[in-house]
Formats: structure tokens, C-alpha cells, sequence
């Protein structure tokens, strides 16, 4: 199976198991629509080492979640999901390296 295609089932299940509206599923839709958009450059594809890769796109998020607060407030929830999504790939990369 994919990467994409785990995505979207990950997407299902999430949907189904906390049902529509709730952030779960927003997280989870945030992480196939960045998979989709970044396609083999998805910094979901490196390794959970990969500092040089995680923690610029980790950092870049959390600062447009303070410059959402600071300048459009309409806009936090918006990017906590896409920041929460990234640290939840981060630590699904981390689990399934640490678990083989």
C-alpha cells in the first residue's frame, strides 16, 4: 500500500472513529491534503532522524500559528491543525522507525 494511499485510509478510520468536525479528522484531512500537495518532496518521506528536514517545517508551522494569533485570530485554528499534523507525522515517522 502507498503512502497516499495509508493516508487516506488513516483519513477514513479517523473520520469514522471521531466522526466530521472534530479536530482529529482535521488533522488527519490536513495531513493527506499536505501529502497531496508535496507529493515525493513531503517531508512525511524522511526519515524521523531527519532533523534538517522535520524541524524547519515544525518551526516554519508554529510561527504561523503566532502570527495568526498576533494579526488574524480567524486563522489559529487553521494553522494549529497544520501544525499538529506535522508533529503527528513526525512522531508516526519516529514510531514506526523505533518499532521495526
Amino acid at each position: 500500500m502507498s503512502s497516499q494511499e495509508l493516508l487516506k485510509l488513516e483519513a477514513k478510520v479517523t473520520s469514522e472513529v471521531f466522526g466530521r468536525g472534530h479536530v482529529y479528522s482535521d488533522v488527519a484531512a490536513e495531513r493527506l491534503r499536505a501529502s497531496q500537495q508535496h507529493g515525493g518532496n513531503s517531508v512525511e518521506l524522511a526519515a524521523y532522524d531527519d532533523h534538517a528536514r522535520w524541524w524547519p517545517v515544525v518551526i516554519e508551522e508554529i510561527g504561523e500559528v503566532a502570527r495568526a494569533y498576533q494579526e488574524a485570530p480567524e486563522r489559529v485554528h487553521e494553522e494549529l491543525i497544520q501544525c499538529a499534523a506535522m508533529l503527528c507525522a513526525w512522531a508516526e515517522a519516529a514510531r514506526t522507525a523505533l518499532n521495526k
